[in-house]
């Protein structure tokens, strides 16, 4: 496939500035279908919303329709087509023929992310868009390319009227492998980014955390800059630990972490753990092992740790829970008991996860020691 790599853009603005000139091109070699990679996988959505959401004049003047299809929480080819018929805002008539097929569904049982499209509103979609120069902005949440041409769009050639950007990314998909599956027929534009933890990098994880936050219900109690904590919790214990040392289960503990850290609080205790459990519904926490950041030294190692040790533990001093720490994970190689001291001055910890320690009565005797002292 033609693919473009963009050069010194360094945030959302700077790209949507870089984009713009493929959809404005009117000419005959003009690309249809572009496909929008982001910076390894971040913050594509929040580029494709922000031309959505603000286009310029040019775009308005270029299309008399500009479509914002945002399916990133995959649910059904059906699904998508209620989102494009919604954006059309086709007549009442036409949506009906949604409940119907929903109905008929339900009756016979069909799984909700079998359902296909409805053919009627296939033919009401394109009779309702074949004489429109479209723009159509699509996130696509499922695992594999989407052909618009079957829920009624024209075929995006080179004669086509309308004009397709999308991507799959977002909601934190940062699996490598998705962008394999995007075909030849598509203006692939990209921007791989070297996953340090910089004032650039640390503004595109606020931008994706940003479009997580807005399909939260109620999500006045969490913010983007909470968000992005919690991912920048998630990709920091990535680095530190590694997805092949320690298994975090962040796909069933991950809400649990960011409560008990500290991260997110609520007024109530059980505010806190319900904007919790919002926040880990919305990301993809099974792509977030496929990139880790590689933090500055003085970024968040005063409150997390994670260590891995490979030799016997009572000649290592950095394992010591130091004053500061809310967070500690710690992984044993080599078996042996841990150090009566070790949790002498853990004031403020409130996440502990161990993995080959030599005995759990064992640490619960240090545990106990050092509450005590606490008294």
């Amino acid at each position: 496939m033609p693919k473009q790599k963009i050069y010194g853009v360094h945030n959302v603005k700077e790209a949507v500035e870089e984009i713009i000139p493929y959809l404005e091109d009117s000419g005959r070699t003009a690309h249809k279908a572009i496909y929008f990679d982001g910076w390894d996988g971040l913050a594509a959505s929040a580029v494709l919303t922000a031309i959505a959401e603000d286009p310029p004049p040019s775009l308005k003047e270029k299309f008399t329709k500009i479509l914002h299809i945002d399916c990133s929480r995959w649910k059904s080819r059906r699904a998508l087509q209620r989102a494009i018929a919604d954006e059309l805002e086709l007549p009442q008539r036409v949506m009906a023929a949604f409940d119907r097929e929903d109905e008929e569904d339900d009756f016979s049982r069909v799984d909700e992310g079998s359902r296909p499209e409805v053919p009627d509103v296939t033919r009401e979609i394109y009779q309702t868009i074949r004489y429109l120069n479209c723009l159509i902005i699509f996130h696509n949440g499922s695992d594999s390319m989407v052909d618009l041409s079957n829920f009624g769009f024209p075929q995006f050639n080179w004669f086509s009227p309308c004009t397709v950007l999308w991507t799959f990314r977002g909601r934190l998909r940062l699996n490598p492998e998705i962008k394999e599956k995007v075909d030849s027929s598509h203006l692939y534009i990209y921007k791989p980014i070297n996953w340090y933890f910089d004032e650039d990098t640390a503004q595109l994880i606020l931008d994706e955390a940003t479009e997580i936050v807005k399909y939260i219900q109620h999500n006045h109690n969490i913010t983007p800059r909470i968000a992005a904590k919690c991912i920048s919790y998630l990709l920091w214990f990535n680095k530190m630990g590694g997805g092949t040392t320690m298994e975090y289960n962040w796909g069933t503990h991950a809400y649990n972490y960011w409560v008990c850290d500290g991260i997110i609080e609520g007024g109530q205790f059980d505010e806190s753990w319900e904007v919790s459990a919002a926040l880990h519904h919305q990301i993809r926490l099974e792509d977030c092992l496929f990139h880790t950041v590689n933090f500055r030294d003085d970024q968040y190692t005063e409150h997390w740790k994670s260590v891995v040790n490979t030799s016997d533990i009572e000649e290592r001093t950095d394992i010591t829970v130091s004053p500061t720490l809310t967070s500690f994970f710690l992984t044993v190689k080599y078996r042996s008991a841990l150090p009566q001291e070790m949790f002498q001055q853990s004031e403020r910890l409130r996440v502990l996860k161990l993995s080959g320690c030599t005995a759990f009565i064992h640490l619960l005797s240090i545990v106990a020691v050092a509450l005590d002292s606490l008294d």
